[in-house]
């Protein structure tokens, strides 16, 4: 609760909000770079389509899964992951996530000089106070089904408190973890028009 609130008293008093934002997605990238390099063949495959032959593990294009990632979710083409072949793939996550974040930043500064760097401020407030409130109940909702629910725990000769605590902790990292995607994904998703501008600035 605490960091909650701390987060959102940040956005309230006019933090860096970019600063924010940022320091997300550079979580959110390590991880998922972290996965895309490191994971198993298998696990990097996609679903297979009923009825279809599965791919084999060794078609899997871990670089193409990446650029996949950025594409979709934040729509940034980077061509050059700088990946060398020569190295091993997890020495490789720390600078193919420096290099992504820099390519997030030229994208926020695309969109900044697009719409202007007070809409862009409002943008970056709103999306946050929404989703951290957003977040926050959908944990306060999922906590209290929790607790109704933990009792039955003791049916399988689990300490219910020691469930609920470990439980509660997975929650809430979940809700982090979910916090961070959202986020940094909305930040370039969002278009603001005219009509919009004097709403934004009033809301918020």
């Amino acid at each position: 609760r605490k960091l909650v609130d701390s987060q959102r008293q940040n956005v309230l008093e006019g933090a860096s909000l970019y600063g924010m934002i940022r320091n997300m997605f550079e979580k959110v990238a390590r991880e998922r770079v972290s996965f895309f390099l490191t994971a198993s063949d298998e696990d990097l495959l996609p679903t297979p389509v009923p009825g279809a032959e599965a791919p084999a593990p060794d078609s899997v294009d871990r670089a193409a899964a990446i650029r996949s990632w950025l594409r979709a979710t934040y729509g940034m083409d980077l061509a050059d992951l700088g990946l060398d072949p020569e190295a091993r793939l997890r020495d490789q996550v720390e600078p193919l996530k420096d290099r992504i974040l820099g390519a997030y930043d030229a994208r926020y500064g695309q969109k900044k000089a697009e719409i202007g760097e007070e809409s862009m401020r409002r943008i970056e407030r709103f999306i946050l106070l929404l989703k951290i409130d957003e977040k926050w109940k959908d944990n306060l909702y999922a906590m209290d089904h929790l607790r109704h629910g933990i009792g039955l725990r003791g049916y399988g000769q689990i300490d219910p408190k020691i469930a609920y605590k470990q439980e509660g902790y997975q929650m809430f990292s979940q809700l982090i973890e979910n916090l961070r995607s959202d986020v940094t994904e909305l930040i370039f998703r969002v278009q603001v028009r005219k009509e919009d501008e004097s709403r934004l600035g009033t809301n918020l």
